[in-house]
Order: structure tokens, then sequence, then C-alpha cells
């Protein structure tokens, strides 16, 4: 994450300007970087997300508590967890009776 503080700058300038540094880091250090979000591109490579440089894109950060009734929070999973009919609405916290 890199904040940018610009007055007047645009949503699409911004967004833009993160594309292309991240394409210019990509095309440097391509064994190192990629700009590809396919999972299967990104092994032993870091993701450079500009996508995320829009409006209407969120990014929440691991165990993030979000604003849904329960008081859920974001769970990091690793692809192996991640199968058909994964359920991503909480459970009943038996130990702390949360919800």
């Amino acid at each position: 994450m890199t904040p940018l503080e610009a007055e007047g700058i645009e949503w699409a300038v911004a967004k833009a300007f993160a594309r292309d540094v991240c394409k210019a880091m990509a095309a440097d250090a391509p064994d190192r970087f990629l700009i590809n979000m396919a999972e299967k591109e990104r092994t032993g490579r870091i993701f450079l997300d500009y996508l995320r440089k829009d409006r209407m894109a969120t990014a929440v950060a691991p165990l993030s508590p979000r604003g849904r009734p329960g008081a859920p929070v974001s769970m990091p999973l690793s692809w192996t967890q991640v199968k058909k009919g994964l359920d991503p609405a909480p459970t009943r916290c038996a130990p702390c009776r949360l919800w």
C-alpha cells in the first residue's frame, strides 16, 4: 500500500498511475512481480494489485471486524481451504456465545 497525497487528482488518474507503476515493476523484475490476478501464475512471485485503486473496490485486512450483525471478522484462508460449498456465513461460537 502506497498512499498518494495530491490535491485534485481524479480516481481514474490515480488508478492509471498505480497501474503504470505496477506494470513497470513487473517488467523490470518479472521473476519477482506480476500483475496477473490468476493464482496459478503467482506462485513464487508478488502480485501487484493496482485494481484496488478504484472508488468501488474494497480490501479488508485479515481479522478486521465487519459492520454486520454478530460482529464477524474477515478470516484469511489458504487456497486448500477454499472448496466448493464453502459457506462464508458466520457460525455460532459455542465457547463465547457471541451469536
